[in-house]
């Protein structure tokens, strides 16, 4: 895809109602083959909060240790999926990684790769929510606008992009992004691409 689609709602009740509005199917994988089963997002932000969440029709290769809302590094390594977001007007960014268990992750970068010294909040208002059987899985979170560490519009001048990791030991990459078909990086600046925004009614 050439953009990705960001969805102005009213403000949710709760994170299952995330789970009613479109969600966008990723395509071919980082070497452009068919991912090993269908996984979708959907990004969503009214006037306080962002919302992302992620699907995959496959059984989850995860911690089953970890609990909904856990703040937890290292998650990349098992099955997760991922949010790259970019500063307006510098090149900082802010990455979240969202496990099938609804443990997460959220780090600083001053620039590729370079995680940031200082500038991190922390979203102590960050908030969970996790379903997991036997041939599925789906998380998502909403964030304060407020605890964001990077100044961030959210309008078509924004950037970002979403990541699935499939498997743990075995991996398959997914990009909304086009990938350049080289070695997995989804810290590329390249693979940051403007938001669609459309507009939902999230009470219908």
């Amino acid at each position: 895809m050439n953009d990705l689609p960001l969805l102005s709602v009213n403000e949710l009740s709760n994170l299952e109602e995330l789970q009613a509005l479109p969600h966008t199917e990723m395509g071919l994988d980082w070497f452009g083959s068919d991912p090993w089963a269908i996984c979708s997002f959907c990004l969503a932000v009214d006037s306080e909060r962002l919302y992302f969440s992620a699907r995959s029709q496959r059984k989850a290769e995860f911690d089953p240790s970890l609990s909904s809302g856990q703040f937890r590094e290292g998650l990349w390594k098992m099955e997760v999926a991922e949010l790259f977001l970019k500063e307006d007007n510098s090149s900082r960014y802010q990455e979240f990684n969202l496990a099938p268990s609804g443990a997460w992750w959220s780090c600083l970068f001053q620039n590729y790769r370079k995680e940031a010294t200082d500038g991190f909040v922390y979203p102590s208002g960050t908030e969970c929510f996790s379903s997991v059987d036997s041939t599925r899985w789906v998380a998502s979170l909403a964030l304060p606008l407020s605890e964001l560490s990077i100044e961030i519009s959210f309008s078509e001048l924004s950037r970002a992009n979403v990541c699935f990791i499939l498997g743990a030991e075995n991996r398959q990459y997914l990009s909304a992004a086009p990938s350049p078909q080289e070695k997995p990086d989804f810290h590329l600046e390249s693979l940051m691409l403007p938001f669609q925004i459309r507009g939902h009614d999230a009470d219908r």
